[in-house]
Protein backbone atom coordinates (compact mmCIF):
# COMPACT_ATOMS: atom_id res chain seq x y z
CA UNK A 1 0.00 0.00 0.00
CA UNK A 2 1.39 3.27 -0.49
CA UNK A 3 -0.38 6.93 -0.29
CA UNK A 4 -1.57 8.74 -3.71
CA UNK A 5 -2.30 12.19 -4.31
CA UNK A 6 -5.82 11.00 -4.33
CA UNK A 7 -5.40 9.75 -0.72
CA UNK A 8 -3.48 12.68 -0.20
CA UNK A 9 -6.59 15.01 -1.53
CA UNK A 10 -9.28 12.64 0.91
CA UNK A 11 -7.29 13.24 3.96
CA UNK A 12 -6.83 17.03 3.47
CA UNK A 13 -10.65 16.71 2.77
CA UNK A 14 -11.34 15.05 5.69
CA UNK A 15 -9.22 17.10 7.83
CA UNK A 16 -11.09 20.29 6.03
CA UNK A 17 -14.05 18.47 7.61
CA UNK A 18 -13.38 17.93 11.11
CA UNK A 19 -12.11 21.96 11.52
CA UNK A 20 -15.27 22.70 9.39
CA UNK A 21 -17.17 20.77 12.83
CA UNK A 22 -15.34 22.10 15.44
CA UNK A 23 -15.72 26.05 13.67
CA UNK A 24 -19.64 24.86 14.38
CA UNK A 25 -19.41 23.83 17.21
CA UNK A 26 -17.44 26.69 18.44
CA UNK A 27 -19.85 28.99 17.15
CA UNK A 28 -22.32 26.79 19.25
CA UNK A 29 -20.43 27.42 22.41
CA UNK A 30 -19.88 31.38 21.45
CA UNK A 31 -23.89 31.86 21.60
CA UNK A 32 -24.14 29.70 24.68
CA UNK A 33 -21.10 31.53 26.22
CA UNK A 34 -23.71 34.99 24.91
CA UNK A 35 -26.68 33.71 26.46
CA UNK A 36 -25.29 32.86 29.96
CA UNK A 37 -23.07 36.22 30.02
CA UNK A 38 -26.62 37.83 28.59
CA UNK A 39 -27.98 36.12 31.95
CA UNK A 40 -25.43 37.13 34.28
CA UNK A 41 -25.86 41.01 33.58
CA UNK A 42 -29.27 40.61 33.73
CA UNK A 43 -29.42 39.19 37.19
CA UNK A 44 -26.81 41.84 38.35
CA UNK A 45 -29.04 44.58 37.17
CA UNK A 46 -32.03 42.95 38.34
CA UNK A 47 -30.20 43.10 41.98
CA UNK A 48 -28.91 46.86 41.39
CA UNK A 49 -32.37 48.10 40.50
CA UNK A 50 -33.87 45.92 43.65
CA UNK A 51 -31.21 47.62 45.43
CA UNK A 52 -32.11 51.41 43.69
CA UNK A 53 -35.34 50.84 44.04
CA UNK A 54 -34.92 50.51 48.09
CA UNK A 55 -32.52 53.60 48.22
CA UNK A 56 -34.70 55.84 46.51
CA UNK A 57 -38.08 54.71 48.21
CA UNK A 58 -36.16 55.66 51.95
CA UNK A 59 -35.10 59.14 50.48
CA UNK A 60 -38.49 59.89 49.33
CA UNK A 61 -39.68 58.77 53.08
CA UNK A 62 -37.03 61.11 54.68
CA UNK A 63 -38.32 63.70 52.17
CA UNK A 64 -42.15 63.28 53.15
CA UNK A 65 -40.97 63.20 57.17
CA UNK A 66 -39.16 66.38 56.98
CA UNK A 67 -41.92 67.96 54.93
CA UNK A 68 -44.45 66.81 57.78
CA UNK A 69 -42.42 67.77 60.61
CA UNK A 70 -42.04 71.18 59.47
CA UNK A 71 -46.18 70.91 59.05
CA UNK A 72 -46.44 70.05 62.49
CA UNK A 73 -44.45 72.67 63.91
CA UNK A 74 -46.27 74.96 61.91
CA UNK A 75 -49.09 73.66 63.12
CA UNK A 76 -48.48 73.42 66.42
CA UNK A 77 -47.04 77.28 66.09
CA UNK A 78 -50.73 78.46 64.63
CA UNK A 79 -52.41 76.56 67.40
CA UNK A 80 -50.28 78.25 69.87
CA UNK A 81 -51.41 81.52 68.41
CA UNK A 82 -54.87 81.21 68.00
CA UNK A 83 -55.58 81.32 71.50
CA UNK A 84 -53.96 84.48 72.15
CA UNK A 85 -55.36 86.15 68.98
CA UNK A 86 -56.64 89.40 69.75
CA UNK A 87 -59.12 90.18 67.12
CA UNK A 88 -61.69 87.95 65.35
CA UNK A 89 -59.78 88.44 61.96
CA UNK A 90 -56.69 87.37 63.30
CA UNK A 91 -58.57 83.56 64.73
CA UNK A 92 -60.51 83.30 61.48
CA UNK A 93 -57.12 83.46 59.45
CA UNK A 94 -55.58 81.13 61.75
CA UNK A 95 -58.06 78.78 61.70
CA UNK A 96 -57.92 78.94 58.14
CA UNK A 97 -54.44 78.53 57.76
CA UNK A 98 -54.49 75.33 60.98
CA UNK A 99 -57.35 73.86 58.56
CA UNK A 100 -54.88 74.15 55.48
CA UNK A 101 -52.35 72.65 57.48
CA UNK A 102 -54.04 69.43 58.58
CA UNK A 103 -54.91 68.70 55.08
CA UNK A 104 -51.50 68.70 54.12
CA UNK A 105 -50.53 66.39 57.32
CA UNK A 106 -53.34 64.15 56.11
CA UNK A 107 -52.24 63.99 52.52
CA UNK A 108 -48.81 63.61 53.80
CA UNK A 109 -49.37 60.82 55.95
CA UNK A 110 -51.12 59.41 53.19
CA UNK A 111 -48.15 59.34 51.30
CA UNK A 112 -45.94 58.18 53.61
CA UNK A 113 -48.27 55.80 54.67
CA UNK A 114 -48.44 54.31 50.81
CA UNK A 115 -44.27 54.67 51.09
CA UNK A 116 -43.95 52.37 53.99
CA UNK A 117 -45.81 49.83 51.83
CA UNK A 118 -43.72 49.93 48.64
CA UNK A 119 -40.47 50.24 50.76
CA UNK A 120 -41.62 47.28 52.37
CA UNK A 121 -42.67 45.41 49.33
CA UNK A 122 -39.55 46.69 47.67
CA UNK A 123 -36.90 45.44 50.69
CA UNK A 124 -38.52 42.04 50.76
CA UNK A 125 -38.35 42.13 47.02
CA UNK A 126 -34.66 42.39 47.59
CA UNK A 127 -33.82 40.50 50.56
CA UNK A 128 -34.70 37.32 48.17
CA UNK A 129 -32.90 38.26 45.28
CA UNK A 130 -29.79 38.51 47.96
CA UNK A 131 -30.76 34.60 48.87
CA UNK A 132 -31.03 33.71 45.66
CA UNK A 133 -28.84 35.45 43.67
CA UNK A 134 -25.47 34.52 44.94
CA UNK A 135 -26.13 31.14 43.97
CA UNK A 136 -27.76 31.61 40.40
CA UNK A 137 -24.65 33.75 39.94
CA UNK A 138 -22.03 30.98 41.27
CA UNK A 139 -24.35 28.35 38.99
CA UNK A 140 -23.92 30.25 35.57
CA UNK A 141 -20.35 31.49 36.48
CA UNK A 142 -19.37 27.56 36.53
CA UNK A 143 -21.33 26.94 33.46
CA UNK A 144 -19.36 29.93 32.13
CA UNK A 145 -15.91 29.11 32.78
CA UNK A 146 -16.62 25.40 31.37
CA UNK A 147 -17.82 26.62 28.20
CA UNK A 148 -14.61 29.03 28.46
CA UNK A 149 -12.65 25.97 28.58
CA UNK A 150 -14.39 23.71 25.94
CA UNK A 151 -13.76 26.97 23.71
CA UNK A 152 -10.26 27.02 24.61
CA UNK A 153 -9.69 23.82 23.91
CA UNK A 154 -11.30 23.57 20.57
CA UNK A 155 -9.90 26.93 19.48
CA UNK A 156 -6.58 25.29 19.81
CA UNK A 157 -7.80 22.68 17.74
CA UNK A 158 -8.38 25.12 15.16
CA UNK A 159 -5.21 26.80 15.60
CA UNK A 160 -3.10 23.39 14.88
CA UNK A 161 -5.19 22.58 12.36
CA UNK A 162 -4.63 25.66 10.29
CA UNK A 163 -0.85 25.63 11.34
CA UNK A 164 -0.63 21.78 9.49
CA UNK A 165 -3.22 22.38 6.88
CA UNK A 166 -0.71 23.38 4.08
CA UNK A 167 1.66 20.03 4.68
CA UNK A 168 -1.54 17.74 3.78
CA UNK A 169 -1.78 20.00 0.58
CA UNK A 170 1.74 18.60 -0.24
CA UNK A 171 1.11 15.85 -3.09
CA UNK A 172 -2.23 16.80 -4.06
CA UNK A 173 -2.90 17.64 -7.81
CA UNK A 174 -2.94 21.13 -8.04
CA UNK A 175 -6.08 21.66 -10.47
CA UNK A 176 -7.70 19.43 -8.11
CA UNK A 177 -6.25 21.55 -5.33
CA UNK A 178 -7.69 24.46 -6.86
CA UNK A 179 -11.31 23.15 -8.12
CA UNK A 180 -11.81 21.96 -4.25
CA UNK A 181 -10.78 25.31 -2.85
CA UNK A 182 -12.70 27.30 -5.38
CA UNK A 183 -15.94 24.78 -4.17
CA UNK A 184 -15.10 26.00 -1.04
CA UNK A 185 -16.03 29.45 -1.21
CA UNK A 186 -19.63 28.72 -2.10
CA UNK A 187 -20.38 25.60 -0.62
CA UNK A 188 -20.10 24.23 2.88
CA UNK A 189 -17.94 20.71 2.62
CA UNK A 190 -17.56 20.58 -1.13
CA UNK A 191 -16.14 17.05 -0.76
CA UNK A 192 -18.35 14.35 1.07
CA UNK A 193 -18.33 10.47 1.12
CA UNK A 194 -20.55 8.40 -0.21
CA UNK A 195 -22.93 6.14 2.46
CA UNK A 196 -25.03 3.78 1.86
CA UNK A 197 -25.38 4.30 -2.06
CA UNK A 198 -26.11 8.02 -1.24
CA UNK A 199 -24.46 11.25 -1.20
CA UNK A 200 -24.54 12.33 2.44
CA UNK A 201 -24.52 16.20 1.33
CA UNK A 202 -27.93 15.94 -0.21
CA UNK A 203 -28.92 11.97 0.11
CA UNK A 204 -29.57 11.81 -3.32
CA UNK A 205 -28.86 8.07 -4.71
CA UNK A 206 -25.41 7.48 -6.92
CA UNK A 207 -26.10 4.92 -9.96
CA UNK A 208 -23.82 1.35 -10.08
CA UNK A 209 -21.66 3.21 -12.44
CA UNK A 210 -21.02 6.22 -10.37
CA UNK A 211 -20.38 3.69 -7.84
CA UNK A 212 -17.97 1.75 -9.91
CA UNK A 213 -16.00 4.70 -10.77
CA UNK A 214 -15.71 5.80 -7.31
CA UNK A 215 -14.70 2.72 -6.16
CA UNK A 216 -11.52 3.61 -8.85
CA UNK A 217 -10.55 6.63 -7.07
CA UNK A 218 -12.09 8.63 -10.27
CA UNK A 219 -13.87 11.73 -8.54
CA UNK A 220 -17.66 12.17 -9.70
CA UNK A 221 -20.22 14.61 -8.68
CA UNK A 222 -23.30 14.37 -7.60
CA UNK A 223 -25.93 15.04 -9.76
CA UNK A 224 -28.21 16.62 -7.09
CA UNK A 225 -25.68 19.06 -5.09
CA UNK A 226 -23.02 18.98 -7.55
CA UNK A 227 -20.99 18.03 -4.66
CA UNK A 228 -17.66 15.70 -5.25
CA UNK A 229 -17.79 12.72 -3.90
CA UNK A 230 -15.53 9.54 -2.48
CA UNK A 231 -15.63 6.60 -0.43
CA UNK A 232 -14.40 6.59 2.38
CA UNK A 233 -11.56 4.16 2.82
CA UNK A 234 -10.48 2.64 -0.05
CA UNK A 235 -6.65 2.72 -0.87
CA UNK A 236 -4.51 2.53 -3.86
CA UNK A 237 -2.58 -0.83 -4.10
Amino acid sequence: MHETAFDRFIALVEMDQRAHNLAKERTTLLIQQQTIQAQLDSLHGEVEVAHQRVRILQKRIDAFDLELNIVDTQERDKKERINNASTTREYYSLEQEIASLSNQRAVLEEKLFNLWNELEQAQSAYATLMETAPQETAQLEKLLATLNEQNSYIHKQLQDYNHNRTSYTTGVDQELLNQYENMKTTTDNPVVAVANTSCTGCFYPINQQNLSELKHNKLVSCKQCFRLLYIPGIKTA
